[in-house]
């Protein structure tokens, strides 16, 4: 494996992605670095709310921008770009129609 930034999905429907960043020394780990993002979590503040969804809304008007990190965790529906379709997902959950 090269020097690099992995992304690794876990669960069955991107229930959750963690970064891994490794650092190799004669072949060795020297470091392993793990971000647990939640999805759906764009704020990191462990919760789901609806300020998740607006944050994906002003993402997409340009308003913002988005670290790594919360980019991955905004991608809820997996499809590979963030849209207002990942924020109505993020609705749908705070309202209670979707455990998605």
């Amino acid at each position: 494996m090269e020097l690099g930034k992995y992304d690794i999905e876990i669960g069955e429907i991107h229930m959750a992605t963690s970064t891994f960043e490794t650092r190799y020394s004669s072949n060795a780990v020297s470091e392993l670095e793990i971000n647990n993002i939640t999805l759906g979590d764009i704020n990191d503040d462990n919760q789901i709310t609806a300020q998740d969804a607006s944050l994906i809304l002003q993402k997409v008007a340009g308003k913002i921008n988005l670290n790594n990190d919360n980019i991955s965790a905004a991608d809820v529906n997996g499809d590979g770009s963030i849209t207002a379709q990942d924020a109505s997902l993020i609705l749908q959950k705070v309202a209670g129609k979707s455990n998605w």
